[in-house]
């Protein structure tokens, strides 16, 4: 309808264009060509077409004008990409309690545990394999029965690395007994590392204990790791601390309690860490208890996390 007004309007002005107020005739003309504008505008159906594409142009404009504030509404809530949760999604899958990855992508894979440098001038560490993921991604183990660690209990810092613990108050019994153990498991394909895999029944708390980041943060649930001991050797610690943590301006104090009774056996050992309890300070929730302890097998609800990397921070070889 508004293509029928257009219309009209420039006919006329073609009307108009082609008359030059020269002459009595030609004014004459126009003032003619005028009338006749008038006169068409006015009648009820051109009142009637008037209006009605008014009030279509109304309605374009208030529906654009809702489309637009949604549109910023909907930017000012979403998420932006360094949120928290990316952090635990991002390129991440999760297996079933059965170890199954049900959008396995990887194919026929193997994984292990990274254990010390190889001194051949490569940079790599060895990789202790343990099993293997299937190429419909089932996560299968074949434990060797004896490795070479060539690193001590001592000298594992993974076992007593967390926020707010006191380093020097670990009690080792047998802490020069060779010893692996690392909180990740790396999946390795054709040679190559392509990710790395944790355990537990809470994706955020798997990722949060072996971030340094994150590992004071306290979401709870429970994250499991493999290690593996020469001979009977033991880490005990059993401390609670109060400390002073600051939020922005925000100041709190947060009292944490870490308890480590792990008394390891020869061979393969999972050692579970439990993380219970919080504490908020302003937008941060504070873990309060971390109970690390040695379990004979693989609790039945745990899962998988599987994390793939482009660039991973150290290169791996068996």
């Amino acid at each position: 309808m508004r293509t029928l007004v257009n219309l009209i309007f420039t006919l006329l002005l073609c009307i108009i264009s082609t008359l030059n107020a020269q002459t009595e005739e030609q004014m004459k003309q126009m003032q003619e060509a005028m009338r006749m504008q008038d006169s068409i505008m006015n009648t009820p159906q051109m009142k009637a077409i008037k209006e009605q594409v008014q009030k279509q142009q109304a309605q374009y404009d208030m529906e654009d004008k809702k489309r637009k504030t949604a549109e910023k509404k909907e930017a000012k809530t979403a998420a932006p990409l360094n949120d928290n949760n990316d952090f635990y999604t991002k390129n991440t899958i999760a297996s079933d309690t059965n170890g199954k990855f049900a959008d396995w992508k990887g194919g026929l894979a193997d994984f292990g545990l990274v254990g010390h440098k190889i001194q051949d001038g490569t940079g790599n560490y060895k990789v202790f394999k343990m099993g293997s993921i299937s190429a419909d991604g089932k996560v299968v183990y074949d434990l060797p029965e004896s490795i070479e660690p060539k690193n001590s209990l001592v000298e594992n810092n993974n076992l007593t690395r967390g926020g707010f613990l006191d380093s020097n108050s670990f009690e080792y019994v047998q802490p020069n007994t060779g010893f692996v153990g690392t909180f990740t498991l790396h999946v390795i394909r054709n040679g190559k590392a392509i990710g790395l895999m944790t355990m537990g029944n809470s994706i955020k708390v798997a990722k949060n204990l072996a971030a340094p980041c994150c590992v004071h943060l306290g979401d709870e649930g429970y994250r499991a790791y493999w290690t593996y001991a020469k001979a009977p050797c033991a880490v005990n610690y059993d401390h609670q601390k109060d400390v002073e943590v600051y939020e922005g301006e925000t100041k709190g104090n947060v009292s944490i309690h870490h308890s480590y009774q792990l008394n390891f056996k020869p061979g393969w050992n999972i050692v579970k860490t439990v993380s219970k309890g919080s504490q908020q300070v302003a937008n941060t929730k504070y873990g309060t208890s971390r109970i690390n302890t040695i379990i004979p097998s693989l609790p039945s609800d745990i899962a998988y996390f599987f994390k793939t990397y482009d660039i991973l921070p150290i290169k791996v070889a068996y």
